[in-house]
């Protein structure tokens, strides 16, 4: 079963990176900075697209739960992960409001 693990960083760059956990094997990270009202997914990386779309949701339910209502993704090579979400392409940045990310279910 994976987990995915937050961890507090707090820097300019990250405000919490959330690891895919199964077990002590990591399968995968994503990296969000919640800056001026908005969820930025900054990197996403992961073994398969599941646990990537896993990853993608933990993150913004994250920043939901803090009362963020807009996401971007400027994370580099996550086309796999982000196709799986309705994410809209606004000027080439990927965007949308968290609660029509978050509708609907897992793979697509």
């Amino acid at each position: 079963m994976l987990f995915f693990k937050p961890t507090t960083v707090g820097s300019d760059t990250v405000t919490v990176r959330f690891d895919a956990l199964d077990g002590d094997i990591c399968l995968g990270s994503c990296d969000l900075l919640i800056h001026d009202g908005d969820a930025d997914v900054t990197q996403l990386s992961a073994e398969d697209a599941e646990t990537g779309e896993g990853l993608l949701r933990a993150a913004l339910n994250y920043a939901a739960n803090r009362g963020v209502y807009m996401a971007v993704c400027t994370a580099k090579d996550a086309d796999a992960f982000t196709s799986l979400l309705p994410f809209e392409d606004r000027g080439g940045v990927l965007t949308n409001d968290i609660p029509t990310l978050l509708t609907g279910c897992c793979g697509g």
